[in-house]
């Protein structure tokens, strides 16, 4: 009977790794199997499924089946198949659900020889543990013998001194005491014969010969115990070793892989990009850049990795909260929830999904990976306060798009000097509650734990906030940093529409008991920058406003988010929200009239914006002091101030607290994180990496210095003041500063704005 073609890849069936050993492959399909039984499945490829876990685990669990399969398998997925199941996947759901974690499959760049060498070596490895657990086994067993031995010894010996030492405590009351002397001598039948008192001298001198014999087999036995203690932890050192050996191979294999696909990516999202662009001018008009809109690629590996690596994610994201926000409850939250604190965070066992991956390059020699991120989290949270009763959280779902910046590229491995990661816009996040708290989800207790949370979110990893992890140590912060594209004026206009007929919902909906109009205003965010209200329109259907901000633009996908609200004394009420992007307003120029939701459900009504768009430029500072920049709101420019690091700060390792201080006026003063000695770390001359964006208006710059300062704690080390007119004639300046004595390496950029068309706009 001809075997049957495989087409499947069994270790994904049965969610183990390759390496993973005959106990665990039993294990997981015995689990499985009372998952995907037909009388348990409702699905309608029940049966199928159920069979091809069984298929799979025939071939697995069988040696000689296993090895065959395991060099048929490179040739089943080639890369045209794996394209066209990631197609019909991310057709058919272009959003995953978080699913259990998976065992990492083999990417398309793999070759059969790589393969095989990683198959050769789990297997060395598998065998090489095998061979540890039986010496340990046997060393257990043997330690066993030996621990009882001694303390079989041990107690012989202390059962002969304590004899002894009582007999010697006779004696001395014999000599010493004549009372207790006459007692003895009265209950003493007869005069002891020299016979007696021979045989229990011998006795005696036997029972110390036997207690010595005791005392050398211990000394025998402890000798030996430390004897097998030391081979077995040479023995542990040396399979340590071997694995570490094994694993560093791996891991070359499979870094060469991943990088080979990577390459792949870039160079096809490269292609895509140059297609796209002028031959003769390597930049693009802004409506070029607007309207290059690809489809994403799947992100099959990079959710291997994060299930692989989710144990670790789970410890570490624990601990995070744990000591990043239980500080903010005390700090923003009133009353008894001041006190809200966590004794339990378990964020389970289900890792979260990337997908939708857009890969693209960034003019600062960089890539730039914008994906979406969806999680389901099964988690075990548990919540107490003072004078409230105690609540869970069972469930947390958290839903946004991801952007991962990579750069600068170098020629040296790992070829990438950092990696930069933030959210483009503020996450969604739902909290279930268990406990007292799963009757009112959305009530008191949500709001403020929800409410800390995003604050603590848009505050570290929300653009333009972002979390930099360098994988180069040697990676220079001037070139990691990337500057705002520009500035968006968005004009708040009116609205219409949502209370003119006097038998519409919305009028009754938005009407006060004195039936008078609603009391109208406006707030605009743009991603996670700081908001912006409006003056409030009393007693008006149609409010107008014409009322302007300004907002950096850090990603042209960050959304414009508008409230109108109907101002009350008591608390306000939202009237509803309108969304659009900073892109969409662009490509519609710069005019929408956006429908309004309330409470997930469409409302009546239209809210009108207007927006001009402004790029910042390194070659003009007319803007800087231009009377059409001035006015409430409005910016004419932008003051980038990055701290790399600082050299030659004196003092004890011990005690040393070192920061930077950055003041522009009365109004803007920033600090860097303060640094504390720790391993690995030389905190005389600390590495800060840290920006500071100061907003830059026709009124303040009448400042006539930028001063820097170095602290030690709360006490300044030294100062500088870095005049105005040093940027006005270079506009940037990038070098060492003299801080009383201290090194300071530090760029401190001053751009002006100018006016962006959509057709001679440069990409930036």
């Amino acid at each position: 009977m001809a075997s049957r073609t495989v087409r499947e890849d069994y270790y994904r069936v049965l969610e183990v790794d390759p390496s993973t050993n005959i106990e665990q492959i039993t294990s997981s399909y015995r689990r499985l199997a009372l998952k995907l039984h037909p009388d348990r499945n409702p699905q309608d490829n029940a049966k199928e499924a159920f069979q091809l876990l069984g298929q799979a685990y025939e071939t697995l669990k069988d040696e000689d089946k296993r090895r065959e399969y395991d060099l048929t398998y490179p040739s089943i997925r080639t890369p045209r198949q794996s394209s066209a199941r990631h197609t019909s996947v991310s057709r058919q759901q272009p959003r995953p659900t978080p699913r259990s974690p998976s065992p990492i499959s083999f990417p398309r760049s793999y070759t059969l020889e790589e393969l095989e060498a990683i198959v050769v070596l789990q297997r060395a490895k598998n065998e090489r543990e095998k061979q540890w657990r039986l010496k340990r086994r046997l060393f257990d067993d043997r330690n066993l013998e030996l621990k009882s031995e001694i303390q079989n010894l041990e107690d012989g010996i202390n059962y002969y001194k304590n004899g002894l030492a009582a007999e010697e405590a006779v004696e001395k009351a014999k000599r010493n005491d004549w009372f207790i002397g006459r007692l003895i001598h009265l209950y003493t039948k007869r005069t002891e014969s020299e016979e007696e008192k021979e045989s229990r001298s011998r006795e005696k001198r036997e029972r110390k010969l036997e207690n010595d014999t005791r005392e050398r087999a211990l000394l025998s036995s402890n000798l030996a115990l430390s004897s097998k203690t030391r081979r077995l932890e040479k023995a542990k050192q040396e399979f340590d070793d071997a694995n570490l050996v094994d694993d560093y191979k791996i891991w070359k294999i499979e870094a060469t892989a991943r990088a080979t696909e990577l390459i792949k990516i870039v160079a096809r999202s490269s292609t895509a990009y140059s297609k796209s662009t002028n031959h003769t001018n390597m930049s693009a008009s802004l409506i070029e850049k607007l309207t290059a809109d690809t489809n994403g690629e799947s992100a099959g590996f990079l959710n291997d990795i994060v299930a692989q690596l989710w144990p670790n994610i789970q410890v570490a994201g624990s601990n995070i909260i744990k000591d990043t926000v239980e500080p903010m409850f005390k700090t923003m939250l009133p009353g008894p929830l001041a006190t809200l604190h966590f004794t339990k965070i378990d964020l389970g066992t289900v890792p979260l999904v990337l997908s939708n991956v857009k890969v693209t390059k960034t003019p600062q020699d960089g890539i730039k990976l914008d994906l979406d991120v969806d999680w389901k989290g099964q988690c075990d949270i548990q919540l107490d306060a003072n004078m409230m009763p105690k609540a869970g959280v069972k469930e947390v779902m958290l839903s946004g798009r991801l952007s991962i910046l990579l750069c600068p590229l170098t020629n040296i491995i790992p070829l990438i000097g950092a990696a930069q990661v933030a959210f483009i816009n503020p996450p969604k996040l739902k909290l279930n509650f268990t406990g007292a708290a799963d009757v009112a989800d959305f009530s008191l207790i949500d709001d403020a734990v929800r409410k800390v949370l995003l604050s603590i979110i848009n505050s570290i990893v929300t653009l333009p906030n972002r979390i930099m992890v360098k994988l180069d140590s040697n990676s220079d912060y001037f070139k990691t940093y990337h500057e705002p594209h520009g500035i968006i004026r968005i004009t708040a206009d009116r609205a219409f529409g949502f209370a003119e007929e006097s038998q519409s919902k919305t009028k009754k909906f938005f009407s006060k008991i004195t039936q008078a109009s609603p009391d109208c205003y406006v707030e605009c965010e743009v991603g996670a920058e700081p908001s912006w209200r409006t003056t409030t329109k009393n007693n008006s259907t149609t409010p107008a406003w014409n009322e302007t901000h300004d907002f950096v633009v850090t990603d042209f996908d960050q959304q414009i988010k508008v409230v109108l609200s109907d101002h009350d004394v008591n608390s306000d009420d939202e009237i509803g929200t309108a969304i659009t992007t900073v892109k969409d307003i662009l490509l519609a120029g710069g005019k929408q009239e956006l429908g309004m939701m309330h409470k997930g459900a469409e409302v009546d009504g239209k809210i009108a914006l207007s927006c001009q768009y402004f790029q910042f430029t390194s070659e003009d500072s007319s803007s800087l002091s231009a009377s059409t920049h001035s006015g409430d709101g409005l910016m004419s420019g932008l003051l980038n101030v990055l701290v790399a690091s600082a050299f030659g700060i004196k003092g004890q390792r011990e005690t040393l607290k070192p920061s930077v201080v950055i003041t522009w006026g009365s109004k803007h003063r920033f600090q860097t994180a303060v640094k504390t000695d720790a391993p690995g770390t030389d905190i005389n001359n600390p590495t800060f990496d840290q920006q500071f964006r100061i907003p830059v208006t026709t009124t303040n710059m009448s400042n006539d210095s930028l001063r820097m300062a170095v602290l030690d704690g709360q006490t300044e080390i030294g100062s500088v003041d870095v005049p105005l007119t040093d940027l006005y004639n270079k506009l940037s300046l990038e070098q060492d500063f003299d801080v009383g004595g201290v090194r300071v390496r530090a760029s401190i950029s001053l751009r002006g704005i100018k006016s962006a068309s959509l057709q001679d706009m440069a990409m930036r």
